[in-house]
């Protein structure tokens, strides 16, 4: 039998707490168009050469913490809690899907 840490078990008990893929969360909705609408006026206004270094950095920044955040189950906790609002049963223990959002956004930008 695995030996589970005190952490894990917690985090896996919270999993019951957020939305799941099928569920409808209008916080993280919310949150999504409103970052999408703030990187299309920032694009109208002409700041694709910032956007795309913002984009960028914000991406390597999301990478970073992801790998941080999967690879240590306190600050995974810590993550956890403070993204409870808009974060999904399925990315407890998972990749979030902030870099695809920030790597889509990206890539559009930069196309």
């Amino acid at each position: 039998m695995k030996a589970y840490s005190k952490t894990y078990l917690k985090l896996h008990s919270l999993t019951r707490l957020f939305p799941a893929r099928t569920e409808l969360h209008l916080i993280r909705k919310l949150w999504h168009m409103t970052t999408g609408t703030l990187i299309v006026c920032a694009y109208m206004a002409g700041l694709e050469i910032l956007l795309v270094q913002c984009l960028g950095a914000f991406l390597a920044l999301a990478l970073t913490m992801e790998v941080m955040r999967l690879r240590n189950p306190s600050l995974n906790e810590r993550c956890i809690r403070w993204f409870s609002p808009i974060i999904r049963s399925n990315e407890v223990n998972k990749i979030s899907a902030m870099p695809y959002f920030a790597a889509s956004c990206l890539v559009a930008i930069a196309v």
